[in-house]
């Protein structure tokens, strides 16, 4: 048989490509992100308060005196034989 090429050994003839319908992939989803950043100032107000106190000290005495009286207790406890103090 003739070969259509040189080199190409000589083989069957070619078929005819077969065409068939179109096939659609499921859609590839891609998300992106992006970050904005929203700067709010905030103000914290401070405020101090100095107070002044004025301390009048009156210092008073009551001369006194005391005694002392020393009382002394005795109490005796007699425990049962069977059940112990």
């Amino acid at each position: 048989m003739f070969s259509p090429r040189p080199g190409v050994p000589a083989g069957p003839a070619p078929r005819a490509a077969q065409y068939y319908p179109q096939r659609v992939a499921p859609t590839r989803q891609s998300v992106r992100q992006f970050d904005v950043d929203h700067v709010v100032p905030v103000v914290h107000p401070s405020h101090t308060t100095n107070v002044v106190n004025n301390n009048w000290r009156y210092y008073h005495s009551f001369p006194h005196t005391e005694s002392t009286v020393c009382r002394t207790t005795c109490q005796d406890f007699i425990c049962p034989p069977r059940r112990g103090c």
